[in-house]
């Protein structure tokens, strides 16, 4: 069987997409594809929001130079840590990635475990109605705190939206505020994946789901490893290079607890349990968002037979 199919219906190219939360096995079923069919020239798209940051490398599961020689590798190590890169920047810029790749007559793989990418590469992303609680709460900061200070904190935040308005106009600050903190995402990352025109091209969604308790023990043993790799020491690199402690890179699950360790906050056994903590509830919520996808064919384990019988 080909990885070279077309939709039944629009005749399109179907784009295979690997899914599932972080230490499913998402990368070694990846590798394991594009070897089993390098006669149709897999190239792999990463969908991983994290592995975009230059320099990260242990905390973020990059897989390893000799695991990238397997096939060309797509959106990793493209920015600086410090550089905000939005949902909807990736969609763009995934989609002309995409198109190239078919043009050369090669086959693109998505393998990922951000929800937000793949949703905006594949359907766009609409701004949700604003949570009128958090609204609430904003607008609360700001009569305390004053308004400037919460369009400061929009600046940090979404540096994009800040300057789409003035200062002055307090309802707009709000709405982007409240939106990140209601999603997550920066405003400005909706804004701009919603205006994508359609892709030339659908996916065919296959899921990693372990089991719970095995999954569980996966992040486990992946945090020892990570540690016993040097992760301190590759945020103390970073820290030393220049970088600040607030950067969007690390706002990275392993990386703010390791700079809590490095400032004396926390002892290596606290950070260890806080990682493997913080690890299993981004699980969850990759779970969580994956489960609402429709048309994911999911299995326990990865398994290429189940992508390509």
């Amino acid at each position: 069987m080909t990885l070279r199919r077309r939709d039944r219906e629009s005749g399109l190219p179907i784009v295979p997409v690997i899914l599932g939360p972080t230490c499913s096995g998402k990368t070694a079923l990846a590798l394991e594809l594009a070897q089993a069919h390098a006669s149709e020239r897999v190239e792999i798209v990463s969908a991983d929001s994290r592995q975009i940051y230059i320099g990260m490398d242990i905390g973020t599961a990059k897989p390893s130079a000799q695991e990238r020689s397997v096939a060309p590798h797509h959106f990793i190590d493209i920015v600086t840590p410090d550089t905000l890169y939005s949902a909807g920047r990736y969609a763009a810029e995934a989609r002309t990635c995409i198109a190239g790749i078919l043009e050369r007559d090669c086959v693109p793989l998505i393998v990922g475990g951000s929800g937000f990418y793949i949703k905006a590469l594949f359907e766009g992303l609409s701004a949700p109605t604003a949570d009128q609680t958090v609204l609430k709460r904003l607008a609360e900061r700001g009569e305390r705190e004053g308004y400037t200070a919460l369009y400061e904190e929009l600046m940090r935040i979404d540096p994009q939206a800040a300057a789409a308005h003035s200062p002055n106009n307090h309802v707009k600050t709000l709405r982007a505020l409240g939106c990140y903190y209601q999603t997550g995402m920066p405003y400005s990352s909706w804004l701009v994946a919603e205006g994508l025109p359609a892709a030339g091209f659908v996916p065919a969604y296959f899921g990693i789901a372990p089991p719970r308790e095995l999954l569980y023990a996966n992040i486990n043993a992946r945090v020892h490893r990570m540690l016993a790799d040097g992760l301190p020491d590759e945020v103390r690199a970073l820290l030393a290079a220049g970088y600040r402690a607030d950067a969007p890179g690390f706002r990275t699950v392993g990386y703010a607890e390791a700079i809590r360790h490095l400032r004396g906050e926390l002892d290596r056994d606290a950070m260890t349990a806080l990682i493997q903590q913080s690890t299993r509830r981004y699980a969850k919520r990759q779970m969580t968002w994956f489960r609402r996808v429709e048309s994911v064919r999911w299995m326990e384990q990865g398994s290429v037979e189940a992508i390509v019988p």
